[in-house]
């Protein structure tokens, strides 16, 4: 038969209330969720350690200019650069003519004046010569003697050799170059113990102390995965006009299997 208005609204209604207790059981029923994974991890106390990484450069224990105390020309400039050498070999030489001539002259000059000295000594004692004559000769003899002092520490300097077992660094100027005194010739360098250099701030040259040093460390990059302990030297108290820090110098061990140079660069730790 045919349904009114009325029965159909309530069909309706009913097929939605059944759609709804429905929907209301599948989530109900609806697995739970698995359990979350959580990290765990002990809480320890911080050591205090920091590091520190700086760009290091290479020195000498000691770099010398060579100078000749006297002026004169080159006469012999025998040293290659970058050859090693001993102490007393000679590094460089000027012409020695004119310091044998001025010696030969001042060797005479004394010899004059020792004759006149005995001669004004024998007539004082017959009492010929007066007191002031015969201090006149000892005067003139002293000085010809001081004369001949300076014309052989003249000769002498005329010549240089190395103060020290060294590296030629470098070669200044030419042979046969007329130099003046003071002038600087050849660069030595004492490579006995090569050492690094780095720069420190000045916040960390304020605050650090020596005592809480662990470990100070080098690496180059031409031995890759190998570090080399560092000795602690100095600390130069004059800061770099440029850059304003201080400079941090460590030695490096005696045994290093490369042929470091001074100039290279270092990775310190």
């Amino acid at each position: 038969k045919m349904l009114s208005s009325q029965e159909i609204g309530t069909i309706i209604a009913a097929l939605g209330t059944s759609l709804l207790l429905a929907a209301c059981a599948e989530e109900i029923v609806a697995p739970p969720s698995p359990p979350r994974l959580v990290q765990l991890a002990e809480v320890v106390a911080d050591s205090g350690e920091t590091r520190h990484e700086f760009v290091g450069r290479v020195e000498a224990r000691l770099s010398v200019d060579m100078a000749f105390q006297v002026g004169g020309q080159l006469a012999d400039l025998p040293l290659n650069e970058g050859i090693l050498i001993e102490q007393g070999t000679l590094v460089a030489a000027l012409d020695r003519e004119d310091f044998q001539r001025a010696e030969r002259e001042a060797r005479v000059q004394l010899q004059q004046a020792n004759t006149e000295l005995e001669r004004q000594r024998t007539l004082h004692e017959r009492g010929i010569a007066s007191q002031a004559a015969l201090d006149s000769a000892q005067t003139n003899y002293d000085l010809r003697e001081v004369a001949l002092q300076t014309a052989r520490r003249n000769l002498g300097y005329a010549t240089l050799t190395a103060p020290f077992d060294a590296l030629v660094s470098r070669r200044l100027v030419d042979n046969y170059t007329i130099v003046s005194p003071g002038q600087p010739v050849v660069r030595l360098m004492d490579v006995s113990e090569l050492r690094v250099s780095i720069p420190m701030s000045e916040s960390m040259v304020a605050t650090f102390d020596r005592e809480d040093l662990v470990s100070l460390e080098a690496a180059f990059a031409f031995l890759p995965g190998q570090t080399f302990p560092l000795e602690p030297r100095e600390l130069v108290s004059e800061p770099d006009s440029a850059s304003r820090t201080y400079r941090a110098i460590a030695a490096l061990p005696g045994d290093m299997p490369a042929n470091l140079l001074p100039g290279m660069t270092a990775t310190v730790f």
